[in-house]
Order: C-alpha cells, then structure tokens, then sequence
C-alpha cells in the first residue's frame, strides 16, 4: 500500500456512487500498481483499512465493476481488480511530470528540499519553494462615507468590514469599480443592500 495515491476526480464527484462506493476506489488505488493498472487486496484487508464489513465491500466493488470503473478476475484465494482509468491517469500524469520543463525540478518533490535545524526545532524550506506572502487584510481599515470600518473577515471575492455600531459592510476584493455595500442577513438568506 503506498503512502499516498492519485485518484481519478471524476470518479470521486460520481453522483451514481455513494461515498462508501467511493472510499473504496481509493483504497483500491493505494494498493494499484502504477505500472499494471493491477491490485490483489483481499476483502479483510480492505475492510481493515476502511473499518467497513467484507459484506459492504463486496457490494461496493460489485457496483464499481457494474460501472466499468474496474475489471475484477477471481483468483485462487483472492480477487485481482484492474483499474483502466486509474492506469491511464497514472500515464498521463507521467508523461506530464517527463515532458514539463520545470526550473527547478526539485519543486516537484518537495520532501527532498526540506532541512530540519536540530538546534531550533523547525524545518526550513529552500527559497524557490516558499509561497509569495499573502495579502494581510486583518490590519486594514478603510473610511466609507466618514465612518471608519475595520476588517473582520472574507468570503469568496468580498472583504468584510464592520463599523463601531456593529454594521457589516462588504467591498469587493479585487473590483474596484463595485461600490461598497451593506451587508444584512435574513433568515431566508444573504441579501446585499
């Protein structure tokens, strides 16, 4: 079983499975061998690993097989599932990592950029890896109509500002051109105002 897997996200985002049918897969995928497409778990060890009865499994990847999302072939003490589109994955995510040309190969694997100072007890990263600084809006005060608002939070494109009655205003995050709104909460749901 490998420490990590890539799993297909169609497969994840599948309406047709349940997230039992989809835990599965992926377990199936960590012991997928990256060069066969090919796994030899047996129903104990799968249902090990997930905490699920052999009886859940078995329905699991008989609908998995009924999808065509693998190929099963009984063997003589276990089954051995072929999984095509994990395969093919796995081939093009290859041929992707081959064929970029990346500046500094190093960042793909970034486990063997990483030195611990013994001394002061953290990790340190190489330069070329550290993410640019994020943009700190927590310190932000803005002035709307001569009321000073004060950040207080985020969410998706909107910045969240509220004044020293309490009021909530909202501006977008990168629109300029968008006037700053108040915001109000109703029970039936969010209106901007």
């Amino acid at each position: 079983m490998s420490l990590f897997s890539v799993c297909d996200n169609t497969v994840l985002k599948d309406k047709r499975l349940s997230p039992t049918e989809r835990i599965v897969y992926q377990c199936l995928c960590t012991y997928m061998n990256r060069d066969t497409g090919i796994c030899f778990p047996r129903y104990a060890t799968l249902g090990a690993d997930l905490g699920l009865s052999r009886t859940v499994i078995w329905r699991a990847v008989k609908k998995l097989e009924r999808l065509k999302l693998l190929t099963i072939k009984r063997l003589a003490s276990t089954n051995q599932y072929f999984l095509e589109r994990q395969k093919q994955l796995q081939e093009t995510r290859m041929f992707r990592i081959r064929t970029t040309n990346v500046s500094y190969p190093q960042g793909i694997n970034k486990t063997n950029n990483i030195n611990y100072n013994s001394s002061k007890g953290v990790y340190n990263y190489n330069k070329f890896n550290k993410s640019p600084p994020l943009a700190n809006h927590s310190s932000d005060t803005i002035v709307y109509r001569g009321k000073e608002l004060k950040f207080c939070g985020s969410e998706g494109h909107y910045l969240h500002f509220t004044d020293k009655q309490g009021n909530i205003y909202e501006k977008h995050s990168f629109d300029p051109e968008k006037e700053i709104t108040l915001f109000k909460a109703t029970d039936k749901g969010v209106k901007h105002g």
